[in-house]
């Protein structure tokens, strides 16, 4: 099975602090969680059916996703990684917004005991998964407006808020659950904090993802949805906004700040550790290496000085006691003969003493056979060989002396170096060549092996030892006869100076931020009380109750000039709102008139009625504005009205240079001529009446008491003002209106044509006389009467089955025998289609010329064919006839030439006659391909007289058309012809035929000079020249070719459109219906 599914290893046990305070704290949280639950509780929480099914299965899920599903979440200098388990958080958290705070809060605690039990083995860990599950629910059950509580109430976000509240208590909950002194626990709380945090936040915040999905599966089920909250409180907590914004902050800040001081102390901690065991190791080591470099030394010029006759058993002891004044530093010293045996001790050995050791036997004997031994221990001496040789190199005895380590001065003034290290928690050996601890700080140690790392060199290094701590380590070498020093601290000594200075940071920061938060609620609480009131008293305002609830509400004075300043926005608003209301009863006594003086009498009463005695209302002479004012252009009110009314046109003067003014008293009688029977008002206003900047007149305003007006009173009668212009222009505007509407319709009466008006319905609003006098309209035709009713189903049938919007124009024969042309528009204003507009026009006196015009043509046609065809025989027996010179030659091309244009001109005639004449077609079904190989086969020769390429691109699939082949060959012959003759030498031409829905397109591309814009309208008219065509020599040609191919087109229900640019060519389309129907027969 893969560890992520079940990650927890089986140590499975919870560990109870010994620590009275660390219990006491447990309680104190858990009690505080508990009164926090059941005083947010819902009330109206009910354990139904539903509520059980619920909790049964989150109780199952939780028993599932707790133990199973997770990873480790190991950091450096960390132990015992805690696990994150994916799944542990999603069944309680659901729960709170499931079924509340209470359930939710008692399964936290159950997956934490279980979790505590399982991984953690802490009694702390249930109170985290509380402590989430009531932030959580207080997060996503809070219902206070603004953006900020909006996404609060979002579960991932308010996990987010439950891991940042988290944040400072899970260090608490690790420092409480921790043994040792306060340095102890407070670096293991720090070694702990991170991976604990890491696990304890990522399980929040995947439960508050996967309650995102819950609560859209659920809908209304969830008590925190955002729909509720619109419908619960609208009150803001200002003090509750500020710790949400400022206590994050906060901590966050905290956080940093300690985690930068942590790291520099650690660093600075760490460096003084490092620089300590270095001098510590050095001065051991020279203290060392000195002392083996004198012993060595001394017991080496010792044996030298042995007598070698005195090497034997008699006279050892003599020779050994001899050399003891050099030997002065060593509590023991011994010789042994060249077969190892010993010759002498001195001092003398005890009794029971065992002498020499085995390790020194072992180094005697190694000597003796000619190797070097370096010093080495023997319990706590230190022992030293020399071998005594005689001349030839034998070795003739060997000499060694012990030095008591623990009894030696000079060894005890070495080792005084690393006493602060030792102080600080350090340890300190010496080991040989061998591996073998000579000297150690930690008692016991001695005559052990050495098994950690060694270097040639000085080296720092860190090894973990076998309970897992951290141990920092300077390796010293003591020369090249591999004795060396090692000096070590554990790591955790290293926290422990590093926490000595953070934890007066720490605790000051937990403290500043206690006491800010307890200042914020204290400040922000009568502040919210204060803006409740507020929002009280603007949500009557919203409902329309200007009136104060609590007049002698005494508000914070923070919020006095607020306060003060609301009521006068009430007042204010009262009274603007009295305004309009009186202004909208204007408007709506305005709209009832339809005379210009009724509109203004509406304005002068109501300015009356806002305190001014007489009021008056000038309009200028829009004919001519510098003349004087008719006497129906004034209009007044007011009971002075008509004894200031001789003012009238000084006061517009003096407005049409100044425009708005006010005067009071003596300045009324220097600007106005005041005579005696008129009073002097005490107040006078003139507002210009203005449209667009166009002034109309002016509205002006007297007052025999008041001598000032208000801001608010002047506003009121500027927007009156505009309502005065705005009559003006609408009476006027709608005098313009009624005038044009009138000349309109006398020029439709005068019209012969019948013309008839329809509304978007199709209701007949206008009939001009004409349209009565028409013998298919039905008798009952008349306005307010529909189109299709009046038209009835004659020959103008065709006028009410056009679609609304689109347009029609048709010939149509009446039963009278009568041709009249209907034309059918859209109405259209301002892109807005009003309606439609149908004109009937009596064509059959024009159409009676046409036939006669048209029978003259043919006639002509037919009778010069004869006579040409004469002229052209005769001349081509000149040609025949003799030798010509070069003029002549030249005259009778001409003659001929001209000849076959006049045919042609003939011809095309007859053709027009033809189509115009209405004779049903001669409709076959013939291949598109036979059409196009026929125009290709007579076109060719007057294709390859220019050079010109025609390329020819026809449908791989044959294409069947029904037309009449003749006239289809003719007017695809006439565009080829067009392209022929517009092209230049050596050009080409492109001729394609393709199928387009149920219709063939037949396409005439040419790369010639093109067509100017001003050409293109008029393109297919008969007779016309296109002018302005560039670089083309030869403008010859009827003028009836492209005018043939519209009829042709347009007699099979097709149509010929052309696209075309100057100096890059045309593309003429002609597009026929691959099937004609009955009508086109």
């Amino acid at each position: 099975m893969p560890e992520f599914i079940a990650p927890l290893l089986p140590e499975y046990s919870i560990q109870i602090p010994q620590s009275v305070i660390s219990l006491v704290g447990w309680l104190v949280w858990l009690v505080a969680l508990v009164g926090i639950a059941v005083r947010n509780r819902d009330r109206q929480f009910e354990l139904d059916r539903a509520s059980l099914a619920w909790l049964a299965l989150l109780s199952v899920l939780l028993l599932i996703f707790t133990p199973f599903l997770g990873v480790p979440i190991q950091t450096e200098g960390s132990v015992g990684a805690p696990h994150l388990m994916f799944l542990a958080a999603l069944p309680w958290m659901a729960a709170g917004g499931l079924l509340g705070m209470v359930p939710s809060v008692l399964l936290a605690g159950l997956s934490g005991v279980l979790l505590a039990y399982l991984d953690t083995h802490s009694i702390f860990t249930p109170l985290f998964f509380m402590t989430i599950a009531v932030v959580f629910m207080l997060a996503i059950r809070q219902k206070h407006q603004g953006f900020l509580f909006r996404i609060l109430r979002v579960p991932p976000v308010a996990a987010l808020a439950a891991g940042a509240v988290l944040f400072p208590l899970t260090f608490l909950g690790l420092f409480l659950g921790s043994e040792g002194d306060l340095a102890a626990s407070m670096v293991s709380s720090l070694t702990q904090f991170l991976p604990v945090y890491l696990s304890l936040i990522g399980m929040a915040l995947l439960g508050g993802a996967g309650c995102l999905v819950v609560k859209l599966v659920t809908g209304e089920r969830w008590v925190g949805s955002a729909e509720a909250a619109e419908k619960g409180s609208t009150k803001q907590n200002l003090g509750l906004r500020y710790v949400l914004i400022a206590l994050p902050l906060a901590i966050v800040l905290l956080a940093a700040t300690v985690v930068g001081q942590w790291k520099s102390a650690r660093e600075f901690a760490h460096r003084s550790v490092v620089e300590e065991m270095t001098t510590a190791a050095q001065s051991l080591g020279e203290g060392m290496t000195e002392m083996l470099t004198e012993g060595e030394n001394a017991v080496q010029q010792a044996a030298a000085g042995l007598n070698a006759a005195q090497l034997n058993t008699e006279d050892a002891q003599l020779a050994l006691e001899a050399q003891w004044a050099g030997l002065s530093g060593f509590d023991q010293v011994a010789l042994a003969g060249s077969d190892g045996t010993l010759l002498a001790v001195y001092p003398l050995l005890e009794d029971d003493e065992a002498f020499p050791t085995n390790d020194e036997q072992n180094a005697i004997t190694q000597i003796l056979a000619g190797n070097v031994v370096s010093p080495e221990q023997a319990g706590n001496n230190l022992v030293f060989f020399a071998p005594k040789t005689n001349a030839e190199g034998k070795i003739l005895c060997v000499l060694w002396g012990r030095i008591d380590l623990a009894a030696s001065e000079s060894f005890q003034q070495i080792t005084t170096s690393v006493d602060s290290l030792l102080a600080a928690g350090g340890e300190v050996l010496v080991v040989n060549g061998t591996g073998q601890i000579i000297y150690s700080s930690v008692p016991n140690e001695e005559a052990a092996a050495y098994a950690g790392s060694t270097f040639l060199t000085a080296t720092y290094f860190e090894t973990v030892d076998a309970a897992g701590a951290h141990h920092s380590e300077y390796f010293q070498p003591l020369g090249n006869n591999g004795w060396a020093v090692i000096a070590s601290i554990p790591n955790k000594l290293i926290q422990l100076q590093a926490v000595q200075e953070v934890t007066p940071l720490v605790l000051a920061g937990f403290a500043l931020i206690v006491l800010e938060a307890g200042i914020a609620v204290l400040m922000f609480g009568q502040l919210s009380k204060d803006a409740e009131q507020l929002a009280d008293e603007a949500a009557k305002i919203i409902l329309g109750d200007l009136s104060l609830s609590d007049p002698n509400y005494h508000y914070s004075s923070g919020l006095k000039p607020l306060a003060k300043r609301f009521t006068q926005m009430t007042s204010s608003v009262k009274s603007r709102l009295q305004s309009q209301s009186d202004l909208l009863n204007v408007s709506e006594r305005i709209t009832g008139q339809l005379k210009l003086k009724d509109s203004l009498q509406v304005i002068l009463v109501a300015a009356l009625e806002h305190g001014i005695s007489s009021a008056r209302i000038v309009l200028l002479n829009e004919a001519q504005p510098s003349s004087q004012v008719s006497p129906d252009q004034k209009f007044g009110m007011g009971k002075d009205a008509r004894m200031l009314a001789p003012l009238d046109e000084d006061i517009l003067t003096v407005t049409r240079v100044r425009g708005q003014w006010v005067m009071r008293g003596a300045q009324v009688s220097r600007n106005f001529h005041i005579t005696k029977e008129m009073t002097s008002p005490a107040l006078l206003v003139s507002l210009p009446l203005r449209w667009k900047n166009k002034l109309l007149g002016t509205l002006w305003l007297a007052s025999d008491r008041q001598a000032e007006l208000g801001e608010e009173e002047l506003s009121y009668f500027i927007d009156l003002s505009q309502k005065a212009a705005t009559a003006i222009v609408n009476h006027k505007a709608f005098d313009d209106s009624l005038t044009q509407r009138k000349q309109l319709e006398a020029v439709l009466d005068a019209l012969d044509d019948a013309v008839l008006v329809t509304d978007p319905n199709g209701i007949i609003t206008f009939a001009n006389p004409a349209a009565g006098l028409l013998h298919e309209l039905a008798e009952e035709a008349a306005l307010g009467v529909s189109l299709a009713r009046a038209l009835g189903e004659g020959a103008f049938s065709a006028v009410s089955d056009v679609p609304f919007g689109e347009s029609l124009t048709r010939e149509v024969r009446t039963l009278d025998g009568k041709a009249y042309l209907l034309l059918v528009e859209p109405l259209k204003v301002d892109e807005r289609t009003l309606g439609m507009i149908a004109i009937f026009k009596d064509v059959t006196a024009f159409k009676a010329q046409d036939a006669t015009k048209t029978e003259f043509v043919t006639t002509v046609s037919h009778e010069l064919r004869s006579p040409l065809t004469l002229m052209e025989g005769y001349a081509k027996i000149l040609r025949l006839a003799g030798n010509l010179n070069d003029q002549q030659e030249t005259y009778l091309n001409n003659i001929i030439t001209g000849l076959d244009e006049m045919r042609s001109l003939v011809q095309n005639l007859l053709d027009l006659g033809r189509l115009d004449s209405n004779d049903a077609l001669e409709i076959k079904t013939i291949p598109v391909e036979d059409i196009v190989r026929r125009v290709v086969e007579t076109m060719d020769s007057q294709a390859k007289n220019k050079n010109i390429e025609l390329d020819v691109s026809l449908p791989d699939e044959p294409m069947m058309v029904e037309a009449d082949a003749a006239f289809l060959v003719q007017a695809l012959k006439n565009l080829v012809d067009n392209a022929i003759k517009y092209s230049s030498n050596k050009g080409r031409i492109n001729l394609k035929a393709q199928k387009q829905g149920e219709a063939v397109v037949l396409t005439v591309e040419d790369f010639g000079p093109g067509i100017a814009p001003l050409d293109q309208r008029k393109i297919f008219k008969r007779f016309y020249h296109a002018e302005s065509k560039v670089g083309v020599e030869e403008r010859s040609g009827s003028g009836l070719g492209l005018a043939i191919v519209k009829s042709i087109a347009e007699r099979h229900g097709g149509k010929v459109w052309f696209e075309s640019k100057l100096g890059r060519g045309s593309s003429f389309y002609l597009q026929i219906p691959l099937k004609q129907s009955k009508k086109s027969d």
